[in-house]
């Protein structure tokens, strides 16, 4: 049996150590390999413009050879008819496509991709929830033509999302930062009503306050929402940054006071949802924002917290000085879990559930 499974590899390759994602990729080798078995990895890595060679898989092979103790072979191109003849005959276990987002057909979502992938394996499993909001030819498509389920770690996520959703700790408190404005200022929106308080960061923050008329600069923002969601600046559950630190004029972080206002809110939580850093935290000066919001969630009694997505695991991971409370969840998946706690659909789980 030759599994096609799709995984999660969108993190630093130099990063691997201690990464949820990058874990949930080893075990899920480790569950599937066995000595008749096949695993064909399908991964992407960032938003390439067709190839660029920074954002290649190939960083990956030694990584997961050492983690799983499996020689692992890697497909630099997308000769499909080739890949198939080396996987047949080939005597590794473990074989690794390239970045499938250097193909235009993946974000497409197209069927001839689709069915050129297909034909590399005998059964589809998707264990990737980080990207399951996006309806792309490796994720949705593609179970038009295989037998296709839900991987181990997929199921888990939802599993305890739904639980969470169902009975959460009153104030529940959301967080919301990173770069990415578009999935998570339209989340926000269908979230406010299942919320007691939003604190807002980085671009989801910077793109309201120029909708309120502050000048941002090089900040990152979404110039079209600043247009659009305007009306969420003076939300009363929805709390916006009241200072800030600049560089070059850039917004890199929150300044004292918002911190301040912050703690305050956190301070009377009883479950908090965070997805996306409140400032460039990579930088000591800028990490201030997102230290704070890591410190409050150690403080919550009961500590019931949900966090997500690659960029916020890594600020936990680097400024992180405390031992985290094991009620923390964190999930692999930023967007995709706000889209999933909003009640929106998620195109992996809609393919899944109509052709498994």
């Amino acid at each position: 049996m030759n599994y096609l499974i799709r995984v999660n590899l969108d993190i630093d390759p130099d990063k691997t150590k201690n990464n949820p994602r990058f874990k949930e990729v080893v075990e899920v080798i480790d569950g599937f390999v066995n000595q008749s078995d096949k695993v064909i990895l399908l991964a992407h890595r960032g938003r390439p413009k067709g190839v660029q060679k920074k954002l290649s898989l190939e960083p990956f092979t030694d990584k997961i050879k050492n983690a799983t103790g499996q020689n692992i072979k890697f497909f630099g191109g997308f000769e499909f008819k080739e890949i198939r003849r080396e996987i047949e005959k080939g005597s590794e276990r473990v074989y690794l496509l390239e970045n499938l987002r250097f193909l235009n057909g993946e974000v497409k979502n197209s069927k001839g991709l689709a069915k050129k992938l297909a034909s590399l394996g005998d059964e589809y499993i998707n264990d990737d929830f980080g990207t399951s909001h996006r309806a792309h030819a490796s994720i949705s498509a593609i179970t038009k033509y295989l037998p296709s389920q839900i991987g181990p770690h997929f199921k888990e996520e939802i599993s305890f999302l739904k639980s969470f959703t169902e009975k959460p700790l009153r104030p529940l408190i959301l967080v919301v930062g990173g770069a990415k404005s578009e999935d998570k200022l339209a989340v926000v929106e269908s979230l406010l009503d299942n919320v007691d308080k939003v604190i807002l960061g980085g671009g989801p923050a910077n793109t309201l306050l120029k909708a309120s008329g502050v000048d941002v600069g090089g900040s990152i923002y979404d110039p079209k929402l600043a247009k659009n969601m305007g009306w969420l600046i003076n939300h009363p559950k929805v709390s916006l940054p009241i200072d800030w630190k600049e560089n070059r004029g850039r917004i890199l972080d929150v300044g004292p006071d918002t911190i301040k206002m912050h703690t305050k809110i956190l301070e009377e939580a009883n479950s908090v949802i965070w997805s996306g850093p409140i400032g460039f935290f990579e930088k000591e000066k800028f990490s201030a924002g997102t230290e704070n919001i890591i410190d409050s969630l150690t403080k919550i009694n009961p500590p019931i917290s949900l966090v997500g997505g690659g960029d916020t695991v890594a600020s936990l991971n680097l400024l992180s000085s405390k031992k985290l409370p094991e009620e923390l969840h964190i999930s692999t998946g930023g967007s995709a879990m706000l889209t999933y706690l909003a009640g929106k659909e998620l195109p992996a789980l809609t393919a899944l559930d109509q052709n498994v």
